[in-house]
């Protein structure tokens, strides 16, 4: 879909940069853009041929911004698409780091737990030992703790 959108934006860019080719001006002629006058107008009078061709002229430099506007829209239509994908893009990559992290955060929760019941475990073990040691039949006779009683 966007690669589609991307070459239509591409073939109006190519169009429109043909048209204006043909529509600008001989290099030679210098044209007011906002008066549509040729420079250099004669002051004898025949100033009127000389609005007769710069009619023409300025048509040719109106259709060359009408032209340039179009592109220029057409610009910001696409950047304005590629921003937008950039900023979804972004937004799942921040959604994976904070998913990745609090996978992390779960992991070393539950490494901190079972080491902890391991701990408690070997300590109810040597109580255990020391009771057997010092005359606690009862503590002889009993099973070593689990580690998952502890949990």
């Amino acid at each position: 879909m966007a690669m589609a959108k991307f070459a239509a934006a591409a073939s109006l860019l190519l169009a429109a940069g043909a048209v204006a080719q043909t529509a600008q001006p001989a290099a030679d002629t210098q044209v007011d853009a906002q008066a549509g006058i040729q420079a250099g107008t004669p002051a004898d009078g025949s100033a009127d041929a000389t609005l007769q061709t710069s009619a023409p002229v300025a048509e040719a430099n109106a259709e060359a911004r009408r032209l340039a506007a179009d592109r220029n829209a057409l610009t910001h239509a696409v950047n304005t698409a590629r921003q937008s994908q950039y900023d979804a893009d972004m937004a799942e990559y921040r959604r994976q780091v904070v998913e990745r992290r609090e996978a992390i955060v779960r992991d070393q929760m539950r490494y901190d737990r079972q080491q902890r019941a391991y701990a408690d475990a070997m300590r109810a073990w040597r109580s255990q030992v020391y009771a057997c040691k010092h005359g606690k039949t009862k503590a002889c006779r009993a099973p070593a703790p689990r580690t998952a009683d502890f949990l």
